[in-house]
């Protein structure tokens, strides 16, 4: 009997609208793969989360000893980005950004624009 290993997509996404009283809201979730970090962190576009305009957003790192932290750029402006950084923890416990041109880290997020 042979078995088929599995394969693990590099990335999903979940877009859903809300209509609310204010008009609509789009929810989105899912995960992606983040190949090449530098200091500066990576800026991501706000079309690639399936959106217009980024208003918040949370990320956390898939990969043991990798914390991730992200910054939206002009919340509510059309065309906004978010900047990801991702920090590791070394082998004396201390905490460093990472800078790695060749690494890939999968991060899973949620957030909300429009």
């Amino acid at each position: 009997m042979s078995y088929t290993p599995l394969v693990y997509p590099d990335g999903f996404l979940d877009v859903r609208r809300v209509l609310s009283g204010n008009g609509e809201r789009i929810l989105f979730d899912g995960f992606m793969q983040i190949v090449g970090h530098r200091t500066g962190g990576v800026e991501v576009p706000a079309y690639i989360f399936g959106v217009q305009t980024l208003w918040h957003m949370k990320i956390m790192a898939a990969y043991k000893d990798v914390y991730a932290n992200c910054v939206v750029q002009n919340p509510g402006q059309y065309g906004n980005s978010v900047i990801i950084h991702l920090y590791t923890i070394q082998s004396d416990g201390l905490v460093v950004q990472a800078d790695d041109p060749y690494a890939a880290v999968k991060i899973e997020f949620n957030g909300e624009g429009e």
